[in-house]
């Protein structure tokens, strides 16, 4: 079996599972379908799935166990987003090899991120401990500045990539555009990549890169959306934090807990009249200063 193959059935049991928990024979009855549709060879006898789980964890992260309660295998719930994304792009990378029969169906979004050009470098000196100097240009500044960095993480946020890095200077983190660079620079010389920071911690709490001040406390919020609006909060959650209180016919109201950022504020505005915000007051007279 090719690598290709491998890989296509391990992208198929992780979509499987992902959608419910099934047993062994399940797994193996959808399989030999697809394959055969496909006209590729199969091996997945009980042996080579137990291969299949562990390098499935080696790859992508993802821990696939049997349950006993139900006597089915089932994906580990506490999964990152980003090892998802990167079944995304395998599966784009697949519908590439027959692009020119499908594209005519396909609507690409025309806002294009420019700055992605630089993941790879950046990636690279933050796996290797490379300081990174940026050429970087403010939006309303004519001119170009440099920066030393600590590089620690990249992140996406609404369409748009950004370095979090510590800054060579007063040693802060902080998060630069990537569609703002002029140039990245691997340098030579080396740096401690701190121990307790996680992006993903770092910015556990926040809407999009928008941080706030040490000292403030991520705040509990209550939003008020009609039926129609809540169907699309719903299926694609404001923040990891959304829990629904109350759904019903008139309204769907919802609880988040984080910090108010600007960039938050700047999201709830989009909603116009489909949003009420129930608390905090401070966040409502916010939005109302904005009409």
């Amino acid at each position: 079996m090719s690598k290709i193959t491998s890989l296509k059935k391990y992208i198929t049991i992780i979509q499987k599972l992902k959608i419910k928990p099934h047993t062994y024979q399940e797994l193996y009855n959808f399989l030999q379908r697809k394959f055969d549709f496909e006209d590729l060879d199969l091996k997945f006898d009980k042996r080579t799935f137990q291969r299949d789980i562990n390098d499935i964890m080696t790859l992508f992260g993802i821990n696939i166990f049997y349950d006993k309660k139900i006597k089915k295998y089932r994906i580990e719930e506490e999964e990152t987003i980003l090892n998802y994304q990167f079944l995304d792009a395998f599966e784009w990378i697949n519908l590439i090899n027959v692009m020119d029969q499908v594209k005519p169906f396909i609507a690409f979004d025309t806002r294009n991120t420019s700055g992605v050009e630089f993941i790879g470098s950046i990636l690279n000196a933050i796996q290797n401990k490379h300081l990174v100097k940026i050429g970087y240009k403010k939006f309303g500044y004519e001119n170009e500045i440099h920066r030393i960095l600590m590089p620690l993480a990249v992140k996406q946020s609404q369409y748009r990539w950004y370095l979090v890095a510590k800054s060579k200077d007063d040693n802060e983190i902080k998060t630069f555009a990537l569609d703002r660079m002029q140039s990245v620079e691997k340098l030579n010389e080396k740096f401690t990549y701190p121990i307790q920071f996680n992006v993903n911690d770092y910015f556990n709490d926040c809407f999009g890169v928008i941080t706030a001040e040490p000292e403030e406390q991520p705040e509990n919020i209550l939003l008020s959306f009609d039926p129609i609006q809540a169907m699309y909060i719903k299926t694609l959650p404001l923040h990891s934090s959304q829990v629904i209180v109350s759904d019903t016919k008139e309204e769907c109201i919802i609880k988040l807990k984080l910090f108010i950022t600007f960039d938050f504020v700047r999201e709830l505005l989009s909603y116009g009249k489909l949003v009420k915000i129930l608390q905090p007051g401070s966040l409502k007279r916010t939005i109302e200063s904005f009409k």
